[in-house]
């Protein structure tokens, strides 16, 4: 299971103890706030609207009133674990389910390459949802050895009925940067501290292993 702190960014790394206490006792008391106001503190307010869900990778009907986001770094060595241990039993358990979706998003939080892979990976995205998850999977299976020329080779070899031309063109363009960077923009707005994290019907899930986020999705059900 990942730790609580996953791979944290590096924004967060910077910090010193007393400004992080700081800091998470503002988001807490912001957090705290924007329940109240949505819903009244209610434990099955959706408060994905604000991120561009219709834009990302999914597994679930789009309508689905329950909404898992993942946040992710292809570099990040707990998002490996997450993938191959967590990310299974999810898609095992919500498949089907015609109430949950889950969604995937990029939170860049190791550095310049991780952003270059996962460039790769939005420009797969393009394609669709199947074309991603399965180098989505080959990528963290390729976790130390993965690199930007290695994650174009895996999108090449297991991403789903892949256009290759139309994936070379993505690639050589800054569309795939545009969208990592947006994601890692809502990432950081939402003031989450690192990778893996998830959220459910935008309330994270702290510790995200899969008896934390089957239990957020049951709280959440209509």
């Amino acid at each position: 299971m990942p730790r609580a702190d996953g791979c944290l960014s590096g924004t967060m790394r910077g910090m010193n103890q007393r400004t992080l206490i700081l800091v998470i006792a503002v988001v807490a008391v912001v957090a705290g706030v924007l329940l109240f106001t949505l819903d009244g503190g209610g434990p099955a307010a959706n408060q994905n609207a604000g991120l561009r869900l219709d834009e990302q990778p999914r597994i679930g009907p789009a309508e689905a009133p329950v909404q898992v986001v993942v946040f992710e770094d292809f570099l990040c060595s707990h998002c490996g674990t997450f993938s191959q241990s967590v990310f299974p039993q999810l898609e095992r358990a919500y498949g089907g389910d015609d109430e949950v979706a889950i969604y995937t998003m990029n939170f860049v939080v190791i550095g310049p390459e991780s952003r270059q892979i996962a460039a790769v990976g939005e420009c797969v995205a393009e394609q669709g949802s199947d074309a991603f998850y399965a180098f989505e999977k080959a990528a963290f299976r390729s976790q130390p050895s993965l690199t930007p020329d290695l994650a174009s080779d895996l999108a090449r070899q297991y991403a789903t009925g892949l256009d290759e031309e139309a994936f070379d063109a993505c690639v050589a363009s800054d569309r795939g940067l545009a969208a990592v960077d947006a994601d890692t923009q809502t990432a950081t707005e939402l003031g989450l501290r690192g990778t893996p994290s998830v959220l459910v019907n935008g309330t994270p899930v702290s510790n995200p292993g899969f008896s934390q986020i089957q239990a957020a999705v049951d709280a959440a059900r209509p």
